[in-house]
């Protein structure tokens, strides 16, 4: 017998994870109480990643993984989007907590990850503090022979570009480009499907273990962009008519690998998947989400999957609703 057609929502447990520069407002934000007692970094959301596949929550899928719904109804879930490099949904989605500062890293593009499967990636900030930054490209002019010298020495921030964050920004971070988040931090991340990270300097500080953690000096000297121009974070403006009345929208990144927009509704209105999966995150508000037979209110820090076979959903907003949409290539 063949598989049924997947054509409903699709919410997944969440996966807090424990890091040495996380802090304590994320899980509460989510409404969730860690099983661990250490500073919560990142909240996976959404992830094909190999190992740590996203399980659904409830529904007629429930408890099993999104690779597997993957394997079973690929037509029906990714309709003309690619899978990555490797065979997984194509995007990853965490939500991420800086109570201090993660590590100068990079991450390789498409062409020169070891499976083939780059890093690019772009950052919502939900919070940031007065005076809050974040580390987005070098220095124009920086040589790649005099960045090397000091690469995993404190001298390499003589080199690394700065910008101040606001709450309500969003910065696009592309492979092969050199970043840190600082600290004071809440935002969401969108990225390609890939937990590959090159560590370069780590602020001389010990990880969980009480050992320094690794750098990846070789790596990520082969894979930096020394050529690409710092990233400038934008704010949003909002707009009518691209969303049904009622609803704006703001354009936010148009890559080879996503699409991500925000969206911002105060009444109800029916949405179509333009034959492409969709990815909803809720960042303020509550709406009451409706499609194929799932009537189920939405609140921050939600995240919900759209088949692309679901061919249309409805949304009513139950006070003023702000959303993330992001769609896969």
């Amino acid at each position: 017998m063949s598989p049924s057609p997947l054509v409903e929502p699709l919410f997944f447990r969440r996966l807090l994870k424990e890091t040495v520069w996380g802090g304590h407002r994320l899980a509460p934000w989510l409404g969730e109480t860690p099983f661990f007692d250490g500073p919560v970094g990142e909240s996976w959301e959404l992830s094909d990643v190999t190992g740590q596949e996203s399980v659904v929550m409830g529904g007629a899928h429930d408890g099993k993984t999104l690779h597997a719904l993957l394997e079973k109804h690929r037509e029906n879930l990714m309709g003309l989007a690619s899978l990555s490099a490797d065979g997984r949904f194509p995007l990853l989605v965490k939500f991420l907590e800086a109570e201090k500062d993660l590590s100068v890293q990079v991450h390789p593009a498409d062409d020169s990850a070891p499976n083939g499967q780059g890093k690019t990636e772009c950052w919502y900030f939900l919070d940031a503090e007065p005076k809050a930054e974040v580390i987005c490209g070098l220095k124009k002019g920086t040589l790649r022979e005099e960045f090397s010298a000091v690469a995993s020495e404190s001298e390499i921030e003589t080199f690394l570009t700065r910008q101040p964050i606001s709450s309500g920004d969003f910065l696009f971070v592309p492979a092969g480009q050199v970043h840190a988040i600082r600290p004071g931090v809440l935002l969401c991340e969108i990225q390609q499907t890939s937990d590959i990270t090159y560590r370069l300097y780590d602020w001389g500080r010990v990880g969980l273990n009480g050992e320094m953690r690794e750098t990846h000096i070789a790596q990520a000297l082969e894979v930096i962009d020394f050529h690409s121009s710092p990233s400038v974070p934008i704010q949003p403006v909002l707009s009518a008519g691209a969303l049904p009345e009622g609803w704006t929208s703001a354009p936010l990144a148009d890559d080879k690998h996503f699409r991500i927009s925000l969206w911002s509704g105060e009444y109800g209105a029916n949405f179509s998947t333009d034959a492409r999966p969709r990815i909803h995150i809720v960042i303020a508000g509550q709406a009451q989400l409706q499609s194929h037979g799932v009537d189920r209110a939405v609140k921050p820090g939600d995240t919900f999957l759209i088949p692309a076979a679901s061919q249309g959903y409805f949304l009513e907003p139950l006070e003023s609703c702000t959303l993330l949409e992001a769609v896969p290539a």
